[in-house]
């Protein structure tokens, strides 16, 4: 396809970061799977390959700023420059009152989900200006713009940095042609919600927003014209369910 993009996704190998893979590879596009587990990156970018997508793997700890700069490297060398990131490496905690949470634990928090974030962009940025051109889409969540009863001390404060992260991008790097989207979504049913202390009924899960549905969204918003920018989606279920 023209204008095709080589799009790079920390966090790809499950969930909404293998959700908006797949969306973006059926529309033609080079996807880039990272994540810490060879194997699954590996089975999901085969499985991508072999339903005719364009598909590969860089293995990474995005809490490691000098892993995040070698993959990037190495993404640039088979592929050429990153067009598209897409931030969706993060997680959440089980013990996540101000009672239980440790300062171990926050910290743990902030490296993976705000400063995995901020090593990933720091990366591509570089690449993105001699371009003159670039998209960036930080999963941020509903909780990383208001504040939801949950999730947590050390979530919501790495997502509402994240957000404020996203912002800045924006004011700083527009001129540059680099757009940046903070997206805020509920939640998602994906496999992560069985994690949880008390994971949702199935019946709750159908009434979740579906990461397929998110993944094409956030394709639309990577292949929106390089005039047009949006600069954030918050984005709740209607609380009715998929199989209706």
């Amino acid at each position: 396809m023209t204008n095709a993009k080589i799009c790079w996704i920390p966090g790809g190998g499950s969930g909404i970061g293998l959700a908006v893979a797949q969306a973006l590879a059926q529309a033609g596009h080079t996807v880039i799977l990272s994540g810490r587990r060879e194997n699954v990156l590996a089975q999901e970018a085969e499985t991508i390959r072999a339903s005719g997508g364009k598909a590969d793997h860089v293995v990474l700890d995005v809490a490691d700023a000098a892993a995040v700069a070698i993959a990037h490297a190495t993404i640039v060398e088979r592929h050429g420059p990153v067009t598209t990131l897409i931030n969706s490496a993060g997680y959440n905690i089980a013990d996540r009152t101000w009672n239980l949470t440790t300062p171990t634990a926050f910290s743990d928090m902030m490296d993976t989900n705000l400063n995995g974030t901020f090593y990933a962009i720091g990366a591509v940025l570089p690449g993105m200006r001699t371009l003159q051109r670039g998209m960036i889409v930080n999963l941020v969540s509903w909780a990383g713009r208001y504040f939801a009863a949950g999730a947590g001390a050390a979530y919501t404060a790495s997502k509402h940095a994240v957000f404020a992260l996203t912002a800045s991008l924006n004011l700083e790097e527009a001129g540059n042609g680099i757009r940046a989207c903070a997206f805020c979504p509920g939640e998602i049913d994906t496999p992560i919600m069985l994690k949880r202390n008390q994971p949702p009924t199935e019946e709750q899960r159908l009434r979740m927003l579906g990461a397929p549905e998110v993944g094409e969204l956030i394709r639309y918003i990577v292949e929106l014209p390089p005039t047009m920018n949006i600069t954030e989606i918050v984005l709740s279920s209607t609380g009715r369910s998929r199989s209706a």
